[in-house]
């Protein structure tokens, strides 16, 4: 005899047993998708950043068994340092190898290292090469570093220094501070490229700016070493190439060579002609280059410069005039006077003009301001309207005029006598690197220039012993 269950508990039934295969499903589905290669990357990876590399070998070892690249790298990374496994350097290269297979373009740069530096192995410097090539041309800067490197000293491979500055250009694209660098040495010298200080001193720059360790100093020599050539040139007579090699240093930035490309065009000294306009640019740069001098000059060729200078200068002008006045300088307190008593500055204020005089002739007991205050008093310029253009005044126009002309004159070419100081001319400084952990295994890099880029830049000739000088505290490969 059948029972039959009734209607409505026979559909109760087959709604709990389809609810319960539903949940099955997904329960397997879940433990599949645990199982795929990506997911078990993706586990061993938060757990490598939380620290606990022991836990993540295992995961990130069977992603990478099951093809995944990105785990493969992470993999020959753990085998580098021995985390959560023994270090070996040789299964490293095995598993960077089966990533570079695909493509990875990390695995094919530390494959690149590995055969360079020699770990775990002969070094091979041209292998070394193939690989950084492999990985320049995917795209990595320091690849293209270390190519331009190779071939820059001929290590291992024919020397072709045209070929090391076209890498150093494409690293440089990457923003990495020792192109940069290169690149700065190379056209200062005219290795693999023409020689160009201007350049030179552009990259250096540009070095500096991305973290380069020597380029200001590089940069500063370069300066320097264009200032001597050019003083050599005047000195000797030869003022035409002097003030070309000035010209040239301006234009790489020195505040050495605006300044005294400025000074000569000033005044017209050494023969050469008077140009107060296009000093007064010069000495604008080398102000705006922190040169103190650059800045005193700058404002000489306001004062001096026929017509009506731009607000901007004027401005620049102004404020050193009037710290310097505020500051105790009873000169500059005169020149102040200068620039408020003549229109085409913007500043007219004839009471303020006649105080600045007086205060200097009366408390500071500055004698040149004496006869031009008695002369403004007599002459009520205070009460009277003031010329549009300036006009002879007697005792006043000989007082200012004399004290511009000491303010010129006590401008001097850096390295003839008596000449200034150093002020506070400065380079800039220059960045450091960092270092690199677990929680970064998965863009690792490592520069193959790290050990001592100063020694290498000083031996040129002798990159075998400069190229092998023992590694940079932290380097991940040493």
């Amino acid at each position: 005899m059948v029972t039959c269950k009734p209607d409505g508990e026979s559909a109760m039934f087959r709604a709990r047993l389809i609810f319960s295969l539903l949940v099955l499903a997904v329960l397997a589905f879940s433990a599949r998708a645990e199982t795929e290669p990506q997911a078990l990357l993706d586990r061993g990876m938060a757990l490598g950043k939380a620290g606990d590399v022991n836990a993540a070998f295992p995961l990130i070892k069977s992603a990478a068994e099951a093809g995944i690249a990105e785990a493969q790298f992470t993999l020959g990374t753990m085998y580098t340092h021995g985390q959560g496994t023994a270090q070996s350097k040789a299964t490293a290269r095995e598993w960077y190898a089966r990533a570079a297979a695909q493509d990875h373009v990390e695995a094919i740069y530390n494959l690149g290292l590995h055969h360079d530096q020699g770990l775990e192995m002969e070094p091979d410097r041209a292998a070394a090469l193939a690989y950084f090539e492999r990985a320049s041309a995917l795209g990595h800067a320091e690849a293209s570093y270390n190519a331009g490197h190779i071939f820059f000293m001929g290590d291992g491979v024919d020397k072709d220094m045209a070929r090391g500055f076209s890498y150093f250009e494409t690293a440089a694209k990457g923003n990495l501070g020792n192109a940069y660098q290169a690149l700065g040495w190379a056209y200062e010298f005219g290795l693999g490229t023409e020689q160009n200080y201007a350049l030179a001193s552009t990259n250096y720059a540009s070095a500096m700016r991305n973290g380069a360790l020597y380029a200001s100093f590089f940069r500063a020599d370069l300066h320097t070493k264009m200032n001597d050539e050019a003083l050599e040139h005047l000195n000797a007579g030869d003022i035409t190439e002097a003030m070309r090699r000035y010209d040239e240093s301006c234009a790489a930035f020195s505040g050495f060579g605006c300044y005294n490309a400025g000074v000569i065009r000033l005044e017209g000294r050494h023969g050469v002609a008077k140009d107060i306009p296009r000093a007064l640019n010069q000495f604008r740069d080398a102000c705006l280059f922190e040169s103190t001098w650059g800045c005193r000059g700058h404002a000489s060729a306001v004062l001096f410069l026929p017509g009506t200078p731009h607000k901007a200068d004027i401005a620049m002008a102004a404020a050193l005039i009037t710290e310097e006045c505020e500051g105790g300088d009873q000169s500059q307190c005169l020149n102040l006077a200068y620039m408020k008593y003549y229109t085409r500055f913007g500043m007219t204020d004839a009471e303020g003009a006649l105080s600045l005089l007086g205060t200097a002739c009366y408390t500071h007991n500055y004698q040149p301001a004496c006869q031009p205050h008695m002369d403004l008093y007599n002459d009520k310029i205070a009460q009277n309207p003031l010329p549009s253009a300036p006009r002879q005044r007697g005792a006043l126009e000989n007082a200012l005029n004399k004290g511009l002309d000491a303010l010129a004159g006590g401008l001097k070419v850096w390295g003839e006598a008596a000449a200034a100081g150093s002020g506070s001319y400065s380079y800039g400084s220059s960045g450091s690197g960092s270092t690199t952990t677990y929680n970064q295994m998965s863009t690792y890099q490592t520069q193959q220039d790290s050990r001592d880029f100063n020694n290498y830049i000083n031996r040129l000739n002798a990159y075998g012993s400069a190229y092998a000088a023992g590694c940079r505290p932290g380097n991940p490969y040493c």
